[in-house]
């Protein structure tokens, strides 16, 4: 392939990855309160959030196979997308032809690996932290089809995932469950943040405290 062939392969893995990144962190950090309020103002796309939250293991799946499968496309690819092009043009400048094909290969290596950390993997995370419950209502459809399409795959793993989880005799949902300290832990944040007052905070810890 030619140096336009191989950077549009290139950026087209770097969109796959980040979606997957993005849609990991979104779906994971959304806040399940909100999206209940959400669908019941009729937000049809909060429902299918809410759908994905309820099942994990199968986004979760989703993203690793999609991330997974990126990376190895990028390994077969990334080394060598630009080293012959590179390698074209530090040729005149060294007598030893294999230090110019060494450092080429060097170049594109780090040069590909540079542009998927950062756009495939830190910028859409942090985007995704930001606003996690509007990103998460804009990606649950296409996660939604991409489940749809791998799902024998999501199946065959989500089966050895749960034998596993099975036999370190740990659960294969997170809790939902609401502790007293956790609501003490959020009315502590609002204090923090000026949402409610100290009175109110004093209140709320003295109440459970008698409990």
């Amino acid at each position: 392939m030619g140096l336009f062939e191989n950077t549009l392969v290139i950026l087209a893995l770097i969109a796959v990855s980040a979606f997957c990144a993005i849609s990991e962190i979104a779906l994971a950090a959304a806040r399940k309160l909100k999206l209940e309020q959400l669908a019941q103002d009729g937000d049809a796309r909060a429902v299918t959030v809410l759908q994905l939250q309820a099942r994990p293991g199968h986004f979760f799946t989703t993203v690793q196979i999609g991330l997974n499968a990126v990376a190895i496309l990028a390994g077969i690819l990334g080394e060598g997308a630009y080293a012959p092009f590179v390698a074209a043009v530090l040729l005149p400048h060294f007598s030893d032809a294999g230090t110019a094909t060494t450092l080429a290969s060097v170049f594109s290596f780090v040069l590909v690996t540079t542009a998927f950390i950062l756009f495939a993997d830190l910028v859409p995370k942090r985007i995704a932290i930001v606003a996690p419950e509007a990103i998460a209502l804009r990606i649950a459809g296409p996660m939604m089809l991409c489940i749809r399409v791998l799902s024998p795959l999501i199946w065959a793993f989500n089966g050895i995932a749960n034998r596993i989880m099975a036999g370190l005799g740990l659960p294969d949902s997170r809790p939902d469950d609401v502790t007293p300290a956790d609501i003490v832990a959020l009315h502590q944040a609002g204090t923090n943040a000026g949402g409610v007052a100290e009175q109110e905070q004093q209140l709320i810890e003295n109440v459970f405290e008698l409990e």
